[in-house]
């Protein structure tokens, strides 16, 4: 599924017609190139962060591209669509409605960097359980490259073993700080910001 076979995209769109732009990437660039000052709106406050203009944005189309072109799962872009096709008929309601679905700190973590390893169980279950806030690499040609490659935040999946549904945990990870004395990097967690195949309340792997 595109955003182009949504209803939001047909030719009866009131907006549609009168559009300076082609594409809602065309869109995004735009509206943000003149987002450092007041630019087309008269803006008097031009020290917005990204947070502040995704949320205050009221084209639908707009919203729905960005969420489906950052990554995020087909299932929840429909999902989205589908709110504010329920949603009362003002732009802004509508916006609102996908935001619900698809919100600032999920297209933040689709647009950061990944990095994917795996973590022993006990470990695991501290994370998860918010005990522990610091994972940690040893210092070595491997991590250093790697960590070399992301920029904070990034993302961090951390798999228990090989099996198809083996524990995970996401965070994310917002200061990277190299111990020369222990020999290992110390990757501070902001956020856990999924758990699956985790049972939290008994901390063990789901039974599914």
């Amino acid at each position: 599924m595109t955003c182009s076979d949504l209803p939001f995209f047909s030719s009866s769109d009131s907006w549609r017609s009168s559009a300076w732009y082609t594409f809602q990437k065309e869109h995004w660039l735009g509206w943000l190139g003149e987002y450092n000052g007041p630019g087309y709106y008269g803006r008097k406050d031009s020290q917005r962060t990204a947070e502040f203009a995704y949320n205050h944005v009221v084209c639908p189309p707009m919203i729905l591209w960005l969420g489906e072109s950052s990554g995020a799962p087909k299932v929840r872009v429909r999902r989205a669509a589908d709110a504010a096709l329920s949603a009362k008929s003002s732009l802004a309601a509508q916006a609102a409605a996908i935001r619900r679905v698809i919100s600032w700190a999920m297209i933040e973590h689709q647009l950061m960097d990944k990095i994917t390893t795996t973590i022993k169980r006990e470990f695991l279950q501290q994370i998860a359980a918010g005990e522990k806030s610091v994972e940690y690499c040893e210092m070595k040609p491997y991590w250093a490259k790697r960590l070399s490659g992301v920029k904070t935040p990034f993302v961090l999946r951390l798999i228990n073993g090989m099996e198809q549904k083996a524990p995970e945990v996401t965070v994310v990870i917002d200061r990277v700080r190299q111990n020369a004395r222990s020999g290992y990097f110390e990757l501070h967690i902001r956020e856990v910001v999924g758990l699956r195949h985790w049972d939290l309340k008994h901390g063990r792997p789901a039974r599914d």
